[in-house]
């Protein structure tokens, strides 16, 4: 097996390994010289050399890559190919937008970028966020890891413009804008809403949304919303949380009973100062 020594470092660099630092611009580069001899993993299998600017992993399954920077941090916090993660499969991968960055892993791949850091994605959530359109889709790069729900079988990540929700019942679906303040507001899927079951679709009013979840919907149209639940569990109207439910019969209800003026024209609250004119208004 070769191996090349790079002075003033008095370290060697040796076969896979060395072709993949002589690849990369060896010591002129961004892994810098040498800080190690070639070490055995501690799954006795694979491989390394330690530079001043990163490392070169390699294993007989995936090659030999360098892992750097942000990446090598990140890997590192879920314990490097020990860890679930596992070795790296390709180099860093520059992205289209010419300042993000992709390292893939046997088992997730880490996505990085000035704005929102290193972060891995994996599994069902990382298909959607790729079915999406990915970093150059509505939701933009990860600005999370991949959080286990606190039910312990669910999972999400957070997004620069919302998240992407999975759980083995309901499958990944992304929630953003006034519905993900609704369903966020309510306590997420541990709210009365559960996890969602769609993805958000086009209403019949023109602009309007809606979303399916395990208990009920959500449905935004412009600038209001209205969250349908289960008969049993009310109406919610606009920002301001869940009402009760609606009286049966409003002129036999106590007055706390609410009153929803949505389907209501507008009428002025006066025609002369301290005159109060009935309403012109009826219901549509």
């Amino acid at each position: 097996m070769a191996c090349q020594t790079f002075p003033p470092a008095p370290f060697s660099v040796c076969g896979a390994i060395l072709d993949k630092y002589l690849q990369t611009g060896g010591p002129n580069r961004f892994l810098l010289f040498p800080k190690s001899n070639e070490l055995t993993n501690p799954d006795g299998f694979g491989r390394r050399s330690e530079f001043l600017g990163g490392n070169i992993y390699w294993s007989a399954a995936t090659g030999a890559h360098p892992v750097a920077h942000e990446f090598l941090t990140k890997w590192g916090e879920y314990g490097y190919e020990g860890g679930f993660i596992g070795y790296p499969t390709t180099d860093e991968i520059v992205l289209t937008d010419g300042i993000g960055r992709r390292q893939e892993f046997q088992n997730s791949w880490i996505y990085w970028h000035a704005l929102t850091g290193a972060h891995n994605i994996q599994g069902g959530i990382r298909d959607k966020w790729i079915e999406t359109g990915a970093e150059r889709g509505p939701l933009g790069y990860p600005s999370s890891d991949e959080v286990v729900a606190p039910d312990g079988t669910g999972r999400f990540n957070r997004f620069e413009r919302g998240m992407i929700y999975w759980s083995p019942n309901t499958g990944a679906h992304t929630v953003t804008g006034r519905i993900l303040q609704v369903w966020s507001a309510a306590g997420y899927e541990s709210s009365h809403y559960g996890y969602p079951t769609s993805d958000a679709v086009p209403a019949t009013e023109p602009g309007a949304f809606i979303q399916q979840f395990q208990l009920g919907s959500i449905y935004v149209l412009e600038d209001y919303l209205r969250a349908l639940l289960v008969p049993a569990q009310g109406f919610a109207s606009y920002d301001t949380g869940l009402h009760p439910a609606y009286c049966p019969d409003p002129l036999n209800s106590p007055p706390t009973c609410p009153v929803d003026l949505a389907d209501y024209d507008t009428v002025p609250d006066h025609d002369v100062i301290g005159q109060w004119s009935p309403p012109s208004g009826h219901l549509r």
